[in-house]
Formats: structure tokens, sequence, C-alpha cells
């Protein structure tokens, strides 16, 4: 059973047909929509259960003045329902039930303003009154909406009548409410909890008046009303605050490696919950002269810089691979020490996070995925064992806190782990346990910048000297720290993508030209969603990479054809190349992977910027892979 528009929304959002055989309960115009939908996705509309004694034309099997009276199922599924159709009763095999009991004005910001409400009978609903303060209310807010129906129904099963689908409140416990002595609407709510869900009684509210005036003898106004409180959405006080709100509203959290990294003087800069090093200046350096020196270091020498705000996941267990391919879209087998990089799905195919996940042993994995992405990351592992495969035997714990991680990487980066960890350090996406500085590390050879790199992971107390020992043999090599600028240069010379501009939360895997990574076999979140039409058909923005020979790309900027042309698309990241001369930048065009050598304007009005720019393919460095490798 399930709201009428609720089933449109799983059919027109993510391409999911609800029930097969479908029986609509309402009594206004809006529920022939959904059964137009119904159909449209191969569904049967059994019946339309109309309450008003005259109903639209339609296609459908439609029965006024009748309302639905009782269900049966069967293991867990909608079996049948039971309708009244003027005196006569009569049973319907479905699958699904959808009910629109009409529409409630939202009346929560009139009301906050000290405004009056008045009783509207024929939508039964309340409507703005007098307002107090400069406030309006327009269009359906202000009651501007079709009338319906106010037939009643007894109810054969009180106990088994559900008014708030949310709290499982039902007919039987307001009546209960009412023999019990609680006259008062607010006193009912709290006994009942009635509408203290997360809609806040959006969808019970009116029938619960109703159920109540009924007991009461009285009108629904006269029942009263309860207070509407603000916000109309639920959402966190840390929201409220927001992330400008000061120290206490946003404490700067600072990286286990802070003290290393205060001492170099570096502009900080806020990313998640966290600060970080966005570079490390010298003396009359410009932000953007010392993200390229540091950049420059990297691609000649090596560099190291501060990682340990990736989001890092321990799963462990008889089915943690499992889970994992549950979770990754990407094919999840991997022999003991080796790793694998990954991309995480939402359930309508669009690329949620990235990240790398790596096999420490036979039942115990490493998942790494975005800094800015942790919770959310958490809460999809959560919601993927605990809802999608409860069965699984296995352990979820976040560990970004826990663990300090180091980036080394540079063509000399391999020569310094050597010398620091005694070991031969292992080959790319390998895995290697070893000591540095008297403090045992973990080691994961992996590339975010193009050149062979290494992630060393240590416990965030005892992570000091591991970095004072990389720093000190990596300048002796003539390299040094570098910050999110100078990776960003490397990473977007690299053609790597970042959540949040590339993966915007609009792009599949193939938008992005990740395709071929996907598991084959599927069973991963996202898998359906990946089939819709709409996904694989023209038109959509896909990842590209642009080329400017004289200026810098203005990052952010429309990608046109000419000027005034229709927007064709946007530079989602921007940079210089690190050794060589012009500008590149990253790109999402329309039908991009296939305008290679198509001469576009990236235009930014705002700062009078425009630039002719070839669109080309977004890997601008070491194309073969081969700088990342023994």
């Amino acid at each position: 059973m399930m709201l009428s528009q609720a089933v449109r929304t799983y059919i027109s959002r993510f391409d999911v047909l609800p029930g097969r055989r479908v029986v609509i309960a309402t009594n206004n115009d809006d529920a022939y929509a959904t059964a137009e939908a119904v159909a449209a996705a191969g569904g049967e509309v059994v019946a339309i259960l109309d309450a008003r004694d005259a109903a639209p034309a339609t296609r459908f099997p439609v029965f006024t003045s009748a309302v639905p009276l009782s269900t049966r199922g069967r293991r867990h599924h909608l079996a049948s329902v039971e309708a009244r159709i003027g005196t006569d009763r009569r049973r319907f095999d479905a699958d699904l039930l959808a009910m629109s009991g009409g529409f409630t004005p939202v009346v929560h910001l009139h009301s906050q303003a000290g405004g009056a409400l008045d009783w509207r009978g024929d939508i039964q609903a309340f409507v703005p009154g007098v307002s107090r303060q400069a406030v309006t209310s327009v269009g359906a807010a202000a009651g501007e909406v079709a009338p319906i129906a106010t037939i009643a129904a007894a109810l054969p099963d009180p106990k088994h009548s559900f008014i708030d689908f949310q709290n499982d409140v039902t007919a039987a416990d307001i009546d209960l409410a009412w023999r019990e002595g609680y006259r008062s609407v607010e006193h009912l709510k709290r006994y009942t909890t009635l509408g203290m869900a997360t809609d806040q009684g959006k969808t019970s509210n009116m029938a619960a008046l109703a159920r109540l005036a009924g007991a009461a003898g009285v009108d629904i106004p006269q029942a009263g009303l309860t207070t509407f409180r603000p916000p109309f959405t639920p959402l966190t006080l840390g929201a409220l605050a927001g992330a400008d709100g000061g120290g206490h509203a946003a404490p700067r959290r600072r990286l286990a490696l802070y003290d290393r990294h205060q001492r170099l003087d570096p502009i900080w800069q806020p990313l998640g919950y966290w600060h970080r090093p966005r570079a490390y200046p010298l003396a009359g350096e410009s932000l953007h002269q010392a993200a390229t020196r540091e950049a420059r270091a990297v691609r000649t020498a090596a560099g190291i810089a501060d990682v340990s705000t990736l989001a890092k996941f321990a799963v462990s267990g008889p089915d943690a691979a499992a889970l994992l391919e549950v979770v990754c879209a990407t094919g999840v087998k991997l022999a003991v020490g080796r790793g694998r990089y990954t991309i995480m799905l939402r359930e309508d195919g669009m690329v949620m996070d990235d990240g790398t996940f790596w096999r420490l042993d036979e039942n115990r994995y490493l998942l790494t995925s975005s800094t800015g992405g942790a919770d959310r990351m958490e809460a999809h592992l959560s919601y993927a064992h605990r809802v999608l495969a409860p069965h699984l035997r296995v352990s979820v714990v976040a560990q970004q806190e826990h663990l300090a991680g180091i980036a080394l990487a540079g063509p000399l980066a391999r020569d310094i782990l050597a010398t620091l960890a005694g070991i031969d350090p292992p080959a790319h996406m390998g895995i290697a346990e070893a000591t540095i500085a008297d403090v045992p590390v973990l080691i994961l050879a992996a590339s975010y910048s193009g050149e062979r790199a290494f992630e060393i992971y240590a416990a965030g107390s005892e992570a000091a000297p591991v970095w004072d020992a990389l720093e000190a043999e990596t300048r002796a090599r003539g390299g040094c720290p570098y910050g999110l600028e100078a990776l960003e240069f490397l990473r977007i010379e690299k053609g790597h993508i970042v959540i949040g501009a590339e993966a915007d939360g609009r792009t599949t895997p193939h938008d992005l030209g990740l395709g071929r990574m996907l598991r084959k076999s599927g069973g991963f979140i996202g898998t359906a969603g990946l089939t819709r039409a709409a996904l694989s058909a023209g038109g959509r923005m896909q990842l590209v990479g642009l080329e400017a020979h004289d200026e810098a790309i203005p990052e952010g900027s429309m990608l046109i054809a000419a000027t005034s042309a229709p927007v064709q698309g946007h530079v989602t990241s921007a940079a210089g190349r690190v050794l060589g001369d012009g500008a590149i930048a990253l790109g999402l065009l329309t039908d991009g992977q296939a305008r290679k050598g198509d001469v576009l304007l990236a235009s930014s009005p705002t700062r009078n910027q425009h630039v002719r720019v070839t669109v080309t393919d977004p890997v601008f460095y070491d194309g073969e892979g081969t700088r990342y490798r023994d």
C-alpha cells in the first residue's frame, strides 16, 4: 500500500513499477495520472475506487461512490482489496493499493507568522486566513486545489486501519485515547505519537482530526489543531547553524599531523569537516606559484601530502567480499595483498563516490572513499548491510580518524620508501607492511598524481615520526610537501575525476568513461538504475578534456559554440600544465565522447572571460600509464 504520488515517483524517477495489478483509491482527479503512469509502465489498473458520485472520463475501470474497506495478503504481499461500492461490497485481486486522499495546503509559514487559519469543508483542510505580518499565500498553499469527496465509511477492523503510516497509529488507537480522556489534540499526539514521525503528520493529521472530531461529536475545526513549528522538513541543528557559524557551530577539526603542517605556515583550506593544507608558500610566493612549484617537484622528484582525511572502513568477516559486491560497481575478486580502484553508485545509477579497496587478509578488507563523502559512505554501507543484505556475516568499522595517511609520490618515491622502510616497495596496487622511524605502517601502492606513488598509513597518535622521516628524505632528494592545490593540478592533468565536480550527482559511469570497469554480472547498488533507456540515449553530458594555448580556462565557465549560442556543457576543473605551457581543463559536454577535436568557447560572463578551447581526451599526461608502474 502506497501513496498515489509515491507510485508515480517510483515509476518516473527510478523506472520501478511497485505492483503489477493496481487498485487506486481516490477522492480527487490526481490519482488518474497515477493510473496512466502504471499503464505506461506495463502494469494493470484493476480498478479506480473514486469516492465521488461522478468521475472524469477515462479508459480504466472506475467505480464511483467507492471506498476501500479491507485488504488481505499472503507472504508479506498484498493479495486483494475489498471495497464498498455504493451499498455493495466487492473484492479485487491486486498486489498494490495506491491511495490519493486529496491535498492539504502548506500553511506552516503563514501560521508561524501569526496568521489565522480557516476551515474549508470542500477540500477538508485548513487554509490561510487573516495574516498578521506581510505574508501572502498563493496557489495551492492558499487552498487553490480541487474539491474532494467527503464520503465516510465504517471501518470493519479499526485495529488494522492505519491513519499514521509512519508511526503505525490506527483508528483504534485514537478511539482508545478518547476513552482514556485525552480530549486535546496536543495530548492525543503525545499519547499516540501521531504526527511525530519524519513527515510530521503531513499525511495523517487531517484523517486523525476527523476521527477525533467524530468521537467528540463535533466538526473538525472544533477538534483543534496542533501547532505548526519550524522547520517544515526535519533537519539537523548543524544545518541551521551553517558552516560559517563560528567555532562553536563548526569546530575546526585538526589533522593528526597538524603541528607538522603548522610549522611550515601553510594556507589552510576547509574540506569536509577538516582544514587541510592548500599549499606551503615560500617567502613572497603566491598560492599559484607555490602550488606550481610543489606540483613540479612531484613530477620531477618527489612530494609528500597528508591524506589522513580520506574515508576509511575496515570490512571484515566471512562475507566481507559479498558486502563489497553489493556496494562496489567493479569486480571485487582479489588476491590477498592486492587492491583495486572502484566506484560506488546510487540506486538510480549515478556515481556517488569513488575510492579503493584492499584485501589485507582472507576475510579482511580496507575500503577508502572521498574525504567529503565519509558520512555519506558510512550511511551507505550501513544501508547495504542492514537493509539489502542483513544475512551477511560482516562487520564494518569507520577508521577515518584512527589512521593517519601520508601520500608519497614522484619518480623517486620508490627509492625514498625503500631507503626508509628497508623493503622492496610493492608494485602498483600492491600492499606491504613495514616499519618507518620505528613506527609500524601499512603501505598501499596507489597513485592519484599519475606518478609512482604510495599511501602510508599509521596510527594517528604515532604518525608524526613517519612524516618527519619522509619529509627529510624527500627534501634531501629535491622534493617537498605539497598541498591540495598542487594535488588538483596533478589529478586534472592525469584526468582523474573528483566527487562533486566531474561526478556531480548527474553522471553515470558511462558518462565519465568508466563503463568498462563495471562488473558484468551486476548485483551492485545501481545495477537496475543503469538499465533505464534514458541513461544510454544521446544528449547526455560526458567527461572530456579541454585545451587552450594562450589563456587560462575559466573554471565553471559555460561551453558554447559561439557568443549567445545555447549552452552545451561546462568546465568542471581547470589548471595549467605542470611542466609545459598552455591551459587544460576537464568538463562535461553534451555527447562529449564523440566530439574530440571540436572547438568551443569557454565563456564566463561574470568574469568577462571568453577562451577558445579544443575538446580532447581527458587524460593529458602519460596516457599509457607507464609512469606509475615499475
